[in-house]
């Protein structure tokens, strides 16, 4: 028992997702009033919209790909603005929705056919908002990119499926606590799966 705790300890994939999470955690905290805001202010939305049917499957998407484009930036600047989550491509805007509403209707029948399946395309599709945001191709699919994300969970299923759980540990804490905590668990897990995603990206450059 005692050599299996220190062979958990000593995991490679436990020391690399605790480097991603500390970084994830430390992109969220530089600018964390402006994440939480952001994302109080979609929430507001998609309230407003909320008699449109399907309103929040349509919008959702740009909230995703507004949150990155601001961690991108905040690589190249300590504080972020509102402007910086208003500089999405409008050249990818098609790509933005296709790839982020595929992917959310895939896990969502996923989910209803039975949770773990709902799981594998949940971690098998982290990916897509990032690849769509650096994808600088004028023809890639939609398609294309679910598939380069799923490819990637396939060569680092253990990290990934490892962060997921995390993902939905947190998720499930922000949910019992009336759902306020959910203002800074979306965009602290979209901080921590860009680190993770950009780990990942580095890692295969080497290889």
């Amino acid at each position: 028992m005692n050599q299996l705790l220190i062979n958990f300890k000593e995991s490679k994939t436990i020391n690399e997702l605790s480097e991603v999470l500390d970084t994830g955690w430390q992109t969220y905290k530089d600018n964390a009033l402006i994440y939480s805001g952001f994302t109080l202010a979609f929430t507001l939305l998609v309230w407003i919209l909320s008699a449109i049917p399907f309103s929040s499957c349509l919008i959702t998407p740009f909230y995703l790909a507004a949150t990155y484009t601001a961690i991108t930036r905040s690589e190249t600047q300590k504080q972020l603005t509102i402007y910086d989550f208003l500089l999405i491509p409008k050249e990818k805007f098609n790509l933005i929705f296709i790839t982020g509403s595929l992917s959310t209707l895939i896990t969502f029948f996923g989910v209803i056919l039975f949770i773990i399946p709902g799981i594998y395309f949940f971690a098998s599709y982290l990916f897509v908002m990032p690849l769509s945001l650096e994808q600088d191709e004028q023809n890639t699919k939609a398609w294309e990119l679910l598939e380069k994300s799923r490819k990637i969970f396939s060569e680092n299923y253990q990290i990934i499926l490892a962060a997921t759980l995390i993902y939905l540990v947190l998720a499930l804490l922000a949910v019992l606590s009336l759902g306020l905590g959910l203002f800074i668990v979306t965009p602290l897990i979209a901080c921590i799966n860009y680190q993770l995603y950009k780990k990942l990206k580095l890692q295969n450059v080497a290889l």
